[in-house]
């Protein structure tokens, strides 16, 4: 077993001085390399949430909260697009923390709303 293990610290130590040899040879500072592959720009494979598809979303979840017997794909379907449409813009959405903070912030705004009108209908709070 030691032996094995002592393969792959020599092969991963030899590939290391290798790549070290071969950019050094060619004039190009190992860290430089590095740092440019770090430097890089990572392209989205989806194109970014317009401010028509965040609103769509905002507006599902809203009336979803504001209907707790709605279901998702009836909520969809009132802004006459599919399930799978939705998920799509779902999942773009999620991957942006600025946009899922201005969805909470947009729920919260409408639960806070609720409240206060069940509040001042003499609606009592839940248990």
């Amino acid at each position: 077993m030691a032996n094995w293990a002592a393969r792959i610290v020599m092969g991963a130590v030899f590939g290391g001085a290798v790549g070290m040899a071969l950019s050094l040879a060619g004039g190009v500072n190992p860290h430089d390399s590095v740092i440019q592959a770090q430097e890089t720009p990572v392209e989205p494979d989806e194109p970014e949430v317009t401010e028509q598809e965040l609103e769509i979303y905002i507006d599902v979840y809203r009336a979803m909260q504001g209907d707790r017997s709605l279901k998702i794909n009836e909520a969809v379907e009132r802004r006459e697009m599919s399930v799978a449409e939705f998920r799509a813009i779902e999942r773009r959405v999620q991957e942006q923390e600025r946009l899922i903070k201005r969805v909470r912030e947009s729920l919260l705004e409408q639960a806070v709303e609720n409240a206060a009108s069940l509040v001042q209908g003499g609606v009592p709070p839940p248990p």
